[in-house]
């Protein structure tokens, strides 16, 4: 998509993911790697590569993306080979069954008990802290529980995510992100016939999409996706239709959250408070009152002022939201940008300041403001997710991912 053709290679039991997607579709595709061939034919071009050759994996995945930016991306399953008869599945070890081989897209409407192979994308909505689970006496066991709504195709979904994976998750998602979820399973029917969606360890992966550098940087996935901050302003006031963009914005600001140094957890990378006078700290989201300090870091919390890369007359409403354009006194033909406030997260904080929180910490507050100050009037491409109220209007924005440009 972005000038380069790529030749994907389905072959032995990927050759069923061909059934998910069509000529001129839009895809995102994961699980390839170069084609045994592409060493020669790098040698046969002199190292000048018009097209690539590559192998596509038993464990890819494909989502097709519709050319509508307002629509979701709509997942296929991996699949390893289609049954002769799509009704009758086959089972997993534990005897579900495995739509990992079902040949078609799956619905939320759709889900029963005891199915196994699922795969959501979707949206962040919610993410509970832990609630342990103590298994009944005389067992003395306890495992976790990270509890997580997901959004999918405007459809809530419950998942309760187990152990390790839940950790995982914990570690690497936040609300508003776009997240791709793999091998899952929907437990036994309860009385009332309701029934879990859950994620276990060593089952069970994600992706975040929203911050993958191949999605935020391809035109074949973005097209004309890339909007400017006026334009994400008209999207999400008063509707919120997309709470994901992608733009082009330059630094104006920057703000230092409580002096700029935070202690997180490192399992999380949650905030910690002071617990004993042992030292240990308590971790409110992992439901952990002994995190020993070995398992804290120091964390980088910064909140930025961004406008558009490509003008450099902006505009602000000193509240950090955007400004509609009816209210601004511009002239048509050289309208200033909007200015924006959003909070940095973790990995863009130290990427955007181009240091360590631990070498921040130990600097003086003038080799501090030298850093804060090399930081301005940088551009980049930002993913930055927007948060909503309860009534559906903004309530905060979050640079989730930047890429200099």
């Amino acid at each position: 998509g972005d000038g380069a053709i790529f030749r994907l290679s389905f072959f032995d039991s990927s050759l069923p993911l061909c059934a998910f997607f069509k000529s001129s579709d839009m895809i995102c595709i994961s699980g390839v790697r170069p084609s045994p061939m592409f060493t020669q034919q790098k040698q046969h071009h002199h190292g000048h590569m018009d097209e690539l050759t590559l192998d596509v994996q038993p464990h890819a995945s494909v989502i097709v993306r519709d050319i509508d930016p307002i629509k979701e991306a709509v997942q296929s399953q991996v699949s390893q080979k289609l049954p002769s008869n799509n009704q009758f599945l086959p089972l997993d070890p534990q005897g579900r069954l495995d739509f990992r081989y079902y040949p078609k897209r799956i619905t939320i409407p759709d889900l029963c008990p005891n199915i196994s192979g699922l795969t959501l994308v979707g949206r962040i909505v919610l993410q509970g802290k832990n609630r342990p689970y103590h298994f009944p006496s005389p067992s003395t066991n306890t495992s976790d529980r990270y509890p997580i709504k997901i959004d999918v195709d405007n459809k809530e979904i419950d998942v309760t995510l187990w152990d390790g994976f839940g950790r995982e998750v914990a570690s690497q998602c936040r609300v508003g992100q776009y997240v791709l979820l793999q091998g899952l399973s929907t437990g036994k029917a309860k009385q009332d016939g309701s029934f879990f969606v859950i994620g276990q360890e060593g089952y069970s992966t994600v992706h975040v999409l929203s911050t993958l550098p191949a999605i935020m940087t391809s035109r074949c996935v973005l097209g004309d996706r890339a909007v400017t901050l006026s334009q994400a302003c008209t999207m999400m006031k008063p509707a919120p239709h997309r709470h994901h963009f992608v733009s082009y914005v330059k630094v104006v600001e920057c703000h230092p959250i409580q002096g700029g140094i935070t202690l997180s957890h490192k399992l999380c990378h949650r905030p910690l408070s002071p617990l004993h006078d042992n030292g240990t700290y308590l971790c409110s989201f992992c439901q952990d009152n002994s995190v020993h300090p070995s398992m804290s870091e120091s964390n980088l919390t910064f909140c930025w002022t961004i406008a558009d890369a490509h003008t450099t007359d902006d505009t602000h409403d000193g509240g950090g939201a955007l400004v509609p354009t009816s209210t601004m006194p511009w002239s048509s033909s050289h309208p200033p940008s909007f200015r924006l406030t959003v909070q940095g997260s973790r990995d863009v904080n130290i990427t955007m300041l181009s240091t360590s929180p631990a070498t921040f910490e130990l600097s003086s507050k003038e080799q501090q403001s030298h850093i804060i100050s090399l930081s301005l009037n940088v551009s980049y491409m930002a993913s930055i997710l927007c948060l909503s109220s309860k009534g559906g209007a903004p309530s905060s924005y979050v640079l989730d991912a930047v890429i200099p440009i």
